[in-house]
């Protein structure tokens, strides 16, 4: 994996973890839901200080989003569906639908 593409699982997985949709996690660090959604599916190029923002949006240090584990083979299942795109289900914490982002 590319750094690119384990920033994007791990920022999805614990996006997931807090039940957040993309907007919710945007709004919680002053970004645009669409760099959110690019940095997620590894399309996009980021900054330090942008990596900063989310990190601390998500209350975790930065490594955290930069770090590669080991997979146990139930944790492996669950970043492959997320980076496959399938969407946690589920109310957005400020009240949208989050089928809508």
């Amino acid at each position: 994996l590319s750094a690119r593409q384990i920033l994007a699982a791990n920022m999805r997985e614990l996006r997931a973890e807090r039940e957040w949709s993309q907007e919710d996690l945007a709004l919680e660090s002053g970004l645009h839901r669409t760099f959110i959604g690019h940095v997620e599916s590894a399309k996009r190029n980021i900054s330090i200080d942008n990596i900063e923002k989310i990190a601390s949006a998500l209350e975790v240090p930065v490594f955290r989003l930069l770090k590669f584990e080991a997979l146990s083979a139930q944790r492996e299942k669950r970043l492959n569906a997320l980076l496959q795109g399938s969407k946690a289900g589920g109310k957005s914490r400020h009240g949208d639908d989050p089928k809508n982002t």
